[in-house]
């Protein structure tokens, strides 16, 4: 019974955390909201992993606000590079069927788009460990990505199973767009996040 008692318990805080990340969201005008309530979402993650009891409206609140501009300097970042493969995934449909075009540059594409969606996921997870310098945590979320092959597939695994539920189940998203794929991730970054951050100083 204490078991289930804690599953539900955690379905509910994922759901509740989600509509923190659309409210914070809305309120940053999307364009200013997206990062650092993204930003906040890893950083309840990783506290709520630690413990469970604490207000999450509050710690959300304090993230959000003092990870603001930071975390819209990743955006700087990452919406170029969305755009980029978005772009690329549309002018390749537009062409002619040519093997080169279908089997190599289209692989290569979502060769890329895999690599970003992990690099991306590790730099706000990297975010929520370490107080260094922006590119300090872009080399850290790089690094820690390429020596942790076995986590770095199982947040991939994880994410394609989500995203194949959504498809089947698309209202989940009000409740588990955001909060759900940040659960897998710092579930399955943690270790090599923690081992790194007791070393970093070394760097």
């Amino acid at each position: 019974m204490e078991g289930l008692w804690k599953l539900f318990n955690w379905i509910a805080k994922l759901a509740y955390l989600n509509i923190l990340w659309i409210t914070f969201t809305l309120l940053g005008f999307i364009v200013l909201g997206i990062g650092p309530a993204t930003s906040a979402v890893f950083s309840v993650m990783k506290k709520l992993l630690d413990e469970e009891d604490f207000p999450m409206w509050r710690v959300f609140y304090d993230y959000y606000k003092h990870h603001f501009w930071i975390a819209n300097k990743f955006m700087l970042i990452i919406v170029p590079v969305c755009c980029f493969i978005y772009l690329d995934f549309l002018f390749i449909q537009t062409l002619p069927y040519s093997f080169f075009i279908d089997h190599v540059v289209f692989t290569a594409i979502i060769i890329l788009s895999m690599l970003m969606v992990i690099l991306f996921s590790y730099l706000f997870a990297t975010h929520t460990y370490f107080e260094v310098s922006y590119f300090k945590k872009i080399k850290y979320a790089a690094l820690i990505a390429g020596i942790n092959p076995l986590p770095t597939t199982l947040i991939l695994l994880g994410l394609l199973i989500f995203v194949i539920i959504l498809l089947i189940i698309p209202a989940i998203s009000i409740f588990y767009l955001v909060s759900l794929p940040v659960c897998i991730i710092q579930l399955c970054a943690q270790q090599g996040l923690k081992k790194l951050h007791g070393t970093y100083s070394l760097w």
